[in-house]
């Protein structure tokens, strides 16, 4: 395979070496990749055309990659909830939506404790840095 490299693709570079043994290794890493990276583009799309004009790309991306690591049919849900809430920001639900909580060092949320009631710190709208 690194021979193939070196007559093809003239590297024969450690990178080179180094994505020839990973994708041997791992060889259907790839293809998650891609079907990974085809659904997003997908789904960004789709809400484009959906918000038009409240299509904001960071609040966008940061939706997305609030969800880490997960099955591309709950990303694709929580995405369906985020464009929901951008549409109709006064739906159940949506206030959590559009502005969660924010977790504190420890993974826990930062409450705020005012005699009884306990009401959870929320990042403002626009989260980025």
């Amino acid at each position: 395979m690194l021979q193939f490299f070196a007559d093809y693709a003239w590297d024969e570079s450690d990178t080179a070496i180094k994505e020839v043994t990973h994708y041997q290794s791992a060889p259907g890493q790839a293809t998650a990749y891609m079907i990974g990276q085809q659904h997003i583009k997908k789904l960004r799309n789709d809400v484009k055309k959906v918000l038009g004009d409240k299509f904001d790309l960071r609040d966008f991306h940061y939706h997305l990659l609030s969800q880490a690591s997960s099955p591309l049919s709950h990303l694709e849900q929580s995405i369906h909830a985020y464009v929901k809430c951008t549409i109709n920001e006064k739906a159940p639900g949506c206030y959590d939506v559009l502005n969660p909580a924010v977790k504190d060092e420890d993974g826990g949320d930062d409450d705020v404790k005012d005699d009884d009631i306990v009401q959870p710190v929320r990042r403002p709208r626009r989260h980025y840095f």
